[in-house]
């Protein structure tokens, strides 16, 4: 038995002390009794324990018992098939001593550390790993969504931590393999952070390897390609046998060899997050949804406050039997204030109606969870889920609302169909994927090729994917002439400075037949207004979509 309440636990000390003062209630005033009569004669006067003590004494074990329905108790389970959804994403970082070098301030490892930041800031709902590796490789934090706890190991970890130095990139994405549950189908993606210096080991053949378990690697490039000291401990520089200084340079070469190998690629580290978002929004998560998905099933808890209602409610139909009618209008109306603020007993149909007045308040945070505490009572209506992906939508929570029109997307209904797979093409477009987002429109016009704001959608996004494929041959051109600059500083002022140019010159380009995109994202919202009206019959199974 546990409990999902605890925050009403005091009913359960109120009623607990409210017992404990009746009692000595009675016991005192019979000791006052005594004092006027023998216990002979008190028992004659009173007829024993009285009608006045009964009906009290249900009034409060009733209440003990409507306190411990307040507190949500559950026991014993059911088995529910759900879809999990989300990546399994493993950051292989480089603790070798060639890490510590300063090209990039304050030093490469530093950098490597901020690249994880970026990633894990960007990530959603998806599964993140952490392993070191040197001249050995181990997993630091397993597959987890807790992001914060892996921000707390990523700081603590230092290259003491690796007995054996060198720089085994081949025993890193070994062990990052290793880290992944290969019998899991989501998709799985290393992405491997280093300098790609790599004195032992095979990179090259592991890479491989992983390629063909389905698992591709990403590789971001710390450093440059010129040479610079590594630092020692003692506060020099590391030498040779031969007392030489040991220098260490960025090697592009064979990160992007090792990237190629698996169908993934190399992107330079870069101070903004350009280069992860290459890496996650345009390759990661651009395949989740098609290739990420798995059926399981999973314990879920039954709630039990029915049993605790009834004997609570059997105790009030005993003192009510046993009062008068004033009692009886009290014990009523106390009855109805306790179950419709705490019960758990409300309605599906009560919830979700809840939800629709929040959304038409525009509280779109508060009408989510009445969306979702709806489909806690029974996870079976489609047309919960196309509101739900609304609300998410309102609130600015795109990939949430993604994720709901995906469920409701299943609907036998042709009209919530259309609906869902418009706003599933509006979700995806706020997302920067167009692609997806016109397969989407185009899938709503196959079920309504009438419908006129389906087709403009069509057009506008058409020129947004023409007008994308432009701009991503100037981001990588504008990285590709940032790393191979001299100096960090004015790199970077180069690479704002020609992208700031052409953001400003796309800015300016505007087709004169289309609306800009501010426009026409608020013009393809108009059909979020529709809110379907939930059926009184809740019969047919569909699987439900779960984040990791």
């Amino acid at each position: 038995m546990r409990f999902i309440r605890y925050d009403l636990f005091f009913f359960i000390w109120l009623a607990l002390f409210s017992i404990f003062i009746f009692f000595y209630g009675i016991r005192k005033r019979k000791k006052i009794l005594l004092e006027f009569a023998s216990n002979k004669s008190l028992s004659l006067i009173t007829n024993g324990f009285s009608g006045q003590k009964l009906k009290g004494l249900c009034s409060l074990v009733g209440f003990l018992f409507l306190a411990i329905a307040m507190l949500g108790p559950q026991y014993g389970y059911k088995w529910a098939e759900v879809i999990k959804k989300g990546s399994d994403i493993i950051i292989a970082v480089d603790y070798s001593k060639s890490m510590l070098a300063n090209d990039i301030a304050p030093s490469r490892i530093e950098r490597a550390k901020q690249e994880i930041i970026d990633i894990i800031s960007i990530a959603n709902g998806d599964r993140i790993g952490l392993i070191g590796f040197a001249g050995t490789a181990f997993v630091f934090c397993p597959l987890t969504p807790d992001y914060q706890s892996l921000k707390i190991i990523m700081n603590e970890i230092s290259h003491d931590f690796f007995p054996i130095q060198g720089s085994n990139i081949a025993e890193g994405i070994k062990c990052a393999v290793s880290a992944f549950n290969l019998k899991d189908i989501s998709k799985k993606s290393i992405i491997l952070i280093s300098d790609g210096e790599s004195t032992v080991g095979e990179a090259i053949k592991s890479a491989s390897e992983a390629s063909d378990l389905g698992i591709k690697i990403f590789c971001i490039g710390i450093g440059k390609n010129d040479g610079i000291p590594v630092p020692d401990e003692n506060g020099g520089f590391k030498k040779n046998k031969a007392g030489e200084v040991v220098l260490t340079k960025l090697n592009e070469n064979l990160l992007k060899d090792i990237a190629e190998e698996t169908d993934g690629f190399y992107v330079p580290s870069v101070l903004s997050t350009i280069d992860v978002e290459l890496i996650y929004s345009h390759e990661i998560a651009k395949s989740m949804d098609n290739k990420s998905l798995g059926v399981h099933k999973e314990k879920v808890l039954e709630d039990r406050y029915q049993w605790f209602l009834s004997i609570s409610l059997f105790f009030f139909c005993v003192e009510i039997f046993l009062s008068n009618k004033k009692s009886l209008l009290t014990a009523v109306c106390l009855f109805f204030i306790f179950v419709s603020d705490y019960s758990y007993a409300e309605s599906i149909e009560s919830i979700f109606k809840h939800g629709i007045t929040a959304y038409e308040k525009k509280q779109y945070e508060k009408a989510a969870d009445f969306f979702i505490n709806t489909l806690l009572k029974d996870p079976l209506k489609l047309e919960v889920y196309y509101n739900l992906g609304n609300a998410y939508y309102k609130a600015g929570k795109f990939e949430s609302a993604l994720e709901n029109y995906s469920i409701a997307i299943k609907s036998e209904n042709k009209n919530l169909q259309k609906k869902s797979y418009y706003n599933r093409g509006n979700a995806n477009y706020r997302l920067l994927n167009y692609e997806k987002a016109l397969e989407d429109y185009k899938s709503a016009l196959f079920i309504d090729s009438k419908d006129k704001n389906i087709i403009d959608n069509i057009e506008f996004v058409l020129k947004k994917i023409e007008l994308k494929k432009k701009q991503h041959k100037k981001i990588e051109n504008a990285l590709g002439e940032e790393s191979n600059e001299k100096g960090d500083t004015s790199s970077k002022k180069d690479v704002d400075g020609k992208m700031g140019e052409n953001d400003s010159k796309n800015k300016q380009h505007k087709s004169s037949d289309s609306l800009d995109g501010l426009e026409q994202s608020e013009k393809i919202l108009d059909r979020l207004k529709d809110k379907p009206v939930l059926s009184n019959h809740l019969s047919k199974k569909i699987n439900v979509d779960k984040d990791w």
